[in-house]
């Protein structure tokens, strides 16, 4: 991908469950986007290979399980001073939600290879703090964001979703979608009819399908001015 899109790309070693529940890998992504912007700061003290990167330009972006957690540290630095690193948009691939009433997707696919409904059941169960059930706020936003989460989703800057029909999972994306759209985020999704969950890894079409996607989404927020230093 970073070829593909000749771009830099910092990937996220963040702690893994049940040894380190939620909110752990939330805290290490936002501890990376401060790093970030501690070396932006740094200017001619920085490290060297980052020393032709363009700190205005920035994207957060997760598959799966990432897209989660770039939502939920989207949430946690929506108010902070990142200044000069500009996050253009958050792209969320194929992103891992949850809820305890399945969804319509959920129901139809709960047999899915991949991500079969006990699967996805236990995950949550493994990584999610002890005592809450799927209906927390880490796994289902829709149902569970306070007054407080909604405020900070308006100042999300400009997402992209992605996801395929064949994903047990396409039904919270949507939602997801049009939970941020309500709250004036502007939102492009991109949804096919055909995939299931992770399919570029398999599928070289896909992978291509999804890099042209993001391509064009990030050209996109580049030709405009961000709205805020997140």
């Amino acid at each position: 991908m970073a070829d593909r899109l000749q771009t830099m790309i910092l990937s996220v070693e963040y702690r893994l469950s049940p040894e380190h529940r939620l909110p752990a890998a939330y805290d290490d992504g936002v501890d990376a986007i401060s790093w970030l912007r501690d070396q932006a700061r740094n200017g001619g003290d920085r490290d060297t290979w980052l020393s032709d990167v363009d700190f205005s330009r920035c994207f957060v972006m997760g598959s799966s399980s990432g897209g989660n957690i770039v939502y939920s540290v989207a949430l946690r630095v929506a108010e902070a001073d990142l200044s000069p690193v500009k996050i253009r948009g958050l792209i969320m691939n194929q992103a891992f939600f949850g809820g305890v009433e399945p969804s319509d997707s959920e129901s139809r696919l709960k047999d899915d290879r991949i991500c079969p409904l006990t699967a996805t059941h236990l995950l949550w169960s493994l990584c999610l703090p002890h005592g809450v059930d799927r209906d927390h706020v880490y796994s289902n936003p829709i149902k569970s964001s306070g007054a407080e989460e909604r405020e900070k989703m308006g100042r999300f800057p400009s997402t992209l979703i992605n996801g395929y029909g064949g994903d047990p999972l396409v039904d919270r994306q949507r939602d997801v979608a049009e939970m941020l759209k309500a709250r004036g985020v502007h939102v492009e999704t991109r949804f096919d009819k055909d995939g299931f969950h992770a399919c570029e890894l398999f599928d070289e079409n896909k992978a291509k399908a999804l890099y042209d996607t993001v391509e064009g989404f990030m050209k996109s927020c580049s030709m405009t001015a961000p709205s805020s230093n997140m």
